[in-house]
C-alpha cells in the first residue's frame, strides 16, 4: 500500500500508530502500532520518512527496553528497516552512540533484539556515505 500512496500514506500511519506505541500501554496494541509504521518505510520519499521518524527515535530507543520480549524485537526489526531505508536516520553522532549502546546492552541481555540490531548495523554501514 506504501508503493502505491506514496507520501500519502504517511501521516495518517504516525497519526494511527504514535498513541499506540507509548511504553504504558498494552503490548498488543503496541506491537500493532510498530508494525504499522514498518508497513510504511518502503515506498514514500525517504527524506520526508526521516522527518517523520525523528521525532519517534527517543520513543523506539525505550521500547527496546520494554519489558516484553515481542515488543523489543518487533521494535528491533523496526529500527532495522529503517537504518537500511532511511540510513540518514541515524546518522547523528549522538544519536548513533546511543544506539549502539543500546545494542551492546541488548547483546548480553536479549539475543533476539541483539540480532536485530545487528542486522541493522549490517544495514546501515551499507548505506552510510564515507
Amino acid at each position: 500500500m506504501a508503493d502505491l500512496m506514496k507520501d500519502d500514506i504517511i501521516q495518517p500511519i504516525i497519526d494511527y500508530a504514535a498513541p499506540k506505541i507509548q511504553e504504558d500501554n498494552n503490548p498488543k496494541d503496541i506491537y500493532i502500532g510498530l508494525l504499522s509504521l514498518g508497513a510504511i518505510v518502503i515506498g514514500p520519499n525517504k527524506r520526508t520518512l526521516t522527518q517523520k521518524f525523528s521525532d519517534a527515535l527517543s520513543v523506539l530507543f525505550n521500547l527496546l527496553e520494554h519489558r516484553n520480549g515481542k515488543i523489543r524485537e518487533t521494535t528491533g526489526w523496526l529500527i532495522s528497516l529503517l537504518g537500511s531505508e532511511c540510513p540518514d536516520l541515524f546518522d547523528r553522532e549522538n544519536v548513533f552512540k546511543e544506539l549502539v549502546g543500546i545494542i551492546l546492552n541488548l547483546l548480553v541481555k536479549d539475543e533476539k533484539t541483539g540480532s536485530q540490531l545487528c542486522i541493522f548495523l549490517s544495514n546501515f554501514s551499507k548505506n552510510i556515505q564515507p
